[in-house]
């Protein structure tokens, strides 16, 4: 049992009374305070441990805790089921649910692998299905296609002035088709 240096002075002091003694010296008082700091053995710690639990009966604690804990309930396979859905959707789809649900991307994707889901999860991630889905199906749409520029073809071999020349011609007949004047 721990007690404060008080109450083992006040102790002694009433250990003093029932032996009916004067007292106990300082110096016997710092012996037993230094006995019961190192759990070293005194003479007078046994009949002075009778007298704190008397004297302080509430620091007595109960040698064994037991901590209860409920275990959370389990969202149900088909729940699960939705969110691996929604999670794999697309790629990238984890991320998107994460940052809609203001958790980490790693915790989703630990979710999606483990195999199971607690209902409290569940909740967390379910208003936010509809919109991975929308963002799937826009994925799924087919990308309009980007309209090629023409090539202008690179000469093989840099002559100099007759590769000059080419690319100049070329550049003038663009210029005049730009602006409609007839060569």
């Amino acid at each position: 049992m721990i007690y404060i240096s008080e109450q083992i002075k006040e102790a002694l002091k009433t250990l003093a009374e029932i032996k009916r003694r004067p007292p106990y010296e300082l110096c016997i008082v710092k012996s037993v305070l230094n006995a019961y700091r190192n759990n070293e053995h005194h003479s007078l710690k046994a009949e002075l441990d009778v007298v704190l639990q008397q004297k302080f009966p509430r620091l007595n604690r109960p040698k064994e805790i037991i901590i209860v804990r409920e275990k959370p309930a389990m969202a149900t396979d088909e729940q699960y089921q939705e969110f691996v859905e929604a999670a794999r959707a697309f790629t990238g789809a984890m991320k998107f649910m994460a940052t809609l649900a203001r958790i980490n991307a790693t915790t989703v994707s630990l979710i999606a692998n483990r195999g199971f889901m607690r209902v409290h999860e569940y909740q967390q991630f379910q208003p936010h299905f509809a919109a991975v889905f929308a963002e799937q199906a826009r994925h799924l749409q087919p990308k309009p296609k980007a309209e090629s520029k023409p090539r202008v073809k690179k000469p093989k071999n840099n002559n100099g002035q007759k590769v000059m020349r080419q690319i100049m011609s070329a550049s003038v007949a663009e210029a005049r088709n730009r602006k409609g004047v007839a060569a």
